[in-house]
């Protein structure tokens, strides 16, 4: 070791943190050599064990991943916590880690089991445990309804086997029949059975299409607001091409997502446009989209976020006596055109009255200076702005910072 380079950590703590850095950074062989040293200091800390799970999952490991998850579920149950007092206790990840990795490998009664117990210690949004439970049902449902079409497919294939069987054939045209339809059905590419999955976080859904030994060159991934596209060639069955096309449930931010192609699987990460949690990740969803809220920037914050409840409701008219409202909207409207603004409003009407009276150039002026300038400058002589773009000038005391949205 040279003289400048830094020790490792080396106690628990700082080998935990590591291990999660190295985890979010998909740096999958070092977090696990991390998360191992951890655990020979401490092997009774939950946390460490639900860190390892997670690895697990993520790498396709997932009996590993099971045995982790159960290891700190067994600590957890040795020290006698009682689901009240874990309330929000990260032993409710262990269990959705646990439920993970038998979902992924089809074994949604087991899944549900496990999700039910986390559910006892955190059932909200956060962890998602009863969305999962949900998902189980459909998936164990979906099973039941094809295992019961299989049967009747078979049923109805036995009878029409007996009934040709019995009665008169031509061997000639049967034998045509079949070539023919051998023939096309050489001729149909078959589209490869691929499974994807989907999880999601506050901000982001993440979807998992499981193929191994992509080129990444031979990937594509494209975003629409309502649409995601992924085409893919495979090499280990001999270069077939790949596609999945699916109709989001909700919006997400195009420019803002990304794709990893890692050894087991291809990792598709969508930003959200809204904060809401999706209950499915295409078609419509069932629950209610939350009402988009409405971007108010002025100085009289308040007085126009009144005016904007008050337009969109019914209008309510009190007591039962006949009034005309004709005359008392006349009376109003005179009464604010008496009323003369003062200050930013003040400012507010000479810009638009400036703006309204001007000629083509001045209104390009504006608008260019305003923009360009993120509302700090705004100028009226185009001969001047359209040079070069304008520069942001905040006021006095304060300093400009781009908003990173």
């Amino acid at each position: 070791m040279s003289t400048n380079e830094q020790p490792g950590p080396t106690n628990y703590e700082d080998l935990y943190k590591a291990a999660e850095r190295e985890l979010q950074s998909d740096n999958y062989e070092e977090a696990e050599n991390l998360f191992a040293k951890a655990l020979d200091l401490n092997n009774t800390c939950i946390e460490a064990w639900i860190g390892l799970a997670n690895l697990h999952i993520k790498t396709e490991k997932f009996d590993k991943a099971q045995n982790d998850a159960d290891k700190a579920i067994d600590i957890h149950r040795r020290k006698g916590l009682s689901a009240e007092s874990t309330a929000h206790h990260p032993i409710a990840v262990a269990f959705l880690k646990g439920g993970l990795s038998c979902f992924h490998r089809g074994k949604y009664q087991d899944a549900k089991n496990y999700f039910s117990e986390g559910a006892k210690h955190d059932s909200s949004t956060k962890t998602g445990l009863n969305q999962w439970m949900t998902w189980c049902d459909e998936k164990m449902e979906k099973a039941k309804n094809a295992k019961s079409d299989s049967a009747v497919a078979t049923a109805a294939s036995d009878s029409k086997t007996e009934a040709t069987t019995s009665g008169p054939t031509n061997s000639a045209n049967s034998s045509e029949e079949k070539k023919s339809s051998d023939q096309v059905a050489t001729n149909i590419p078959e589209q490869p059975k691929i499974k994807h999955d989907w999880y999601q976080t506050e901000s982001t859904v993440v979807v998992e299409v499981r193929i191994k030994g992509l080129n990444k060159e031979q990937v594509s991934v494209e975003f629409q607001p309502r649409e995601l596209n992924v085409s893919a060639t495979i090499p280990q069955r001999n270069n077939a091409e790949y596609n999945l096309d699916i109709a989001l449930a909700h919006e997400i931010q195009p420019e803002r997502c990304t794709f990893k192609v890692l050894s087991t699987k291809l990792e598709i990460k969508m930003l959200k446009k809204d904060g809401i949690r999706w209950t499915v990740l295409e078609g419509e969803d069932p629950l209610p989209v939350p009402v988009n809220k409405v971007e108010i920037k002025t100085g009289n914050d308040k007085q126009v976020a009144a005016a904007v409840s008050s337009a969109t409701k019914p209008p309510s008219y009190p007591g039962t006596s006949k009034k005309d409202w004709s005359k008392i909207e006349k009376d109003i409207e005179k009464e604010l055109e008496s009323e003369k603004p003062e200050g930013e409003a003040a400012l507010n009407d000479l810009f638009a009255k400036i703006y309204k009276d001007g000629d083509d150039s001045l209104r390009r002026a504006m608008n260019k200076s305003f923009q360009e300038s993120g509302g700090t400058v705004l100028s009226t002589n185009w001969d001047e702005i359209a040079k070069e773009k304008t520069d942001v000038k905040p006021p006095d005391g304060m300093e400009y910072k781009k908003w990173d949205s």
